[in-house]
């Protein structure tokens, strides 16, 4: 059973992958000679999207692939947009073009360009002139005593007082100003609109998502299987667990800033299982062999990475981390664990109280766009169990199913 279940959130969640390869969404194209085409454009992370532009005329037409020098942009209606233009974005020095998403239009643009290296870059346009970068660097210098420290660089804040030097008003903003897009593309649509005497049209601010916290409740079951190795009371083998009831607390976490389409997702939970063992002891020629009962209630903290889909009112997703478990009991009343004291067998019925698993899932969100969701999702965990004696393995496979309802939106 666990194994189908293994194998059948592998299938899916590869199935998934694959699908979430392409997120096509209404969208345009700019050719060079001006003209714009509508149909649906692929909508990818911020280093793939720099580079090239997926096109399609509709869902079911042929996909055309184009490269920044074939194309003056693209873009999504009321979301992210780009414009091709001739950048410096490595250590080579060399230009070459990128599509450079549009953070700030009009009089003063102002753009972001994400490298290989996962570097943030931001280049500023004034009217018809060349994209320049907004520089800032960090340097190590030297004090009066010899010693060393690193220094930042603001270069950027000087660029924009130059070129913003039409507009006493803007440069009070500048001396303090922020490395970041939000700070960046504020003060370009402040010079905007000092220049127009009025908020530009097609000038406004393109914002970016923000990272935003939903907080969940969960309830489900689960059962497992008990895999026993190397017990010193012929106790090896696989125990089925019953099926009992999961509850708990979870926050997910977006982190836009690396993908609108990645998450964190942290969750408490409590779940018991209980396992009907048989062991074996006494001595050699008197064994005492019987079947225990014995329980185990934790306190699950799975700590996840979530891929999920952004448009739908399903929206599928896949998930793998770890979980920390600590159990609620001290001791078990197994006869696993032999120890010698003087010369005399005893009994060590310790159990470990940390245990690590390793989790993956695949699940969907149901709900609107703004509204609160219910997820349902199938788990499956694999910990290293209870077992505090070298060479005795107590391997522990966890299966759940559960349901999730945002408690914010």
């Amino acid at each position: 059973m666990k194994h189908t279940l293994l194998t059948g959130l592998l299938c899916v969640g590869s199935a998934l992958a694959v699908q979430a390869q392409s997120d096509f969404r209404p969208g345009y194209i700019v050719q060079p000679a001006g003209d714009t085409l509508r149909g649906e454009v692929d909508y990818r992370g911020a280093q793939r999207s720099s580079r090239l532009a997926r096109f399609r005329p509709s869902a079911s037409g042929a996909v055309t692939e184009y490269q920044p020098e074939q194309l003056r942009g693209y873009g999504f209606p009321g979301s992210r947009a780009y414009e091709s233009h001739e950048v410096v974005a490595d250590s080579s020095n060399r230009r070459q073009r990128y599509f450079l998403e549009v953070l700030a239009v009009g009089k003063a643009s102002v753009y972001s360009l994400r490298d290989e290296k996962d570097r943030e870059h931001y280049y500023l346009s004034l009217g018809t002139e060349p994209v320049a970068e907004l520089v800032k660097r960090t340097v190590r210098v030297k004090d009066a005593d010899g010693r060393m420290f690193d220094q930042e660089q603001p270069i950027y804040r000087n660029m924009l007082a130059a070129a913003f030097s039409a507009c006493p008003d803007v440069q009070g903003h500048l001396s303090k100003l922020p490395f970041s897009s939000g700070a960046l593309a504020g003060a370009a649509a402040r010079y905007n609109e000092c220049m127009s005497g009025s908020v530009m049209k097609g000038g406004s601010v393109r914002q970016r998502p923000k990272a935003h916290a939903t907080f969940t409740v969960t309830a489900g079951a689960g059962t497992s299987t008990l895999t026993i190795k190397e017990s010193a009371y012929s106790s090896d083998g696989e125990y089925k667990g019953s099926l009992k009831p999961v509850v708990g607390l979870g926050m997910n976490f977006s982190i836009p800033a690396v993908s609108e389409k990645l998450s964190f997702q942290l969750e408490g939970q409590y779940h018991a299982q209980s396992y009907n063992l048989y062991s074996s002891w006494g001595t050699s020629t008197s064994p005492a062999p019987a079947s225990q009962k014995t329980s185990f209630s934790y306190v699950r903290v799975p700590v996840l990475l979530r891929y999920s889909l952004q448009r739908g009112l399903v929206r599928p997703y896949v998930q793998a981390g770890i979980t920390l478990g600590m159990a609620l009991e001290k001791e078990t009343d197994l006869r696993l664990f032999p120890t010698y004291h003087l010369e005399t067998l005893a009994i060590d019925n310790s159990i470990r109280r940390f245990e690590q698993a390793f989790a993956g899932g695949v699940g969907v969100r149901i709900g609107r766009e703004g509204a609160r969701k219910l997820s349902v999702e199938a788990r499956y965990e694999r910990s290293n169990g209870f077992s505090t004696v070298v060479g005795t393995s107590t391997t522990v496979a966890r299966i759940f199913g559960l349901l999730s309802y945002d408690l914010t939106k």
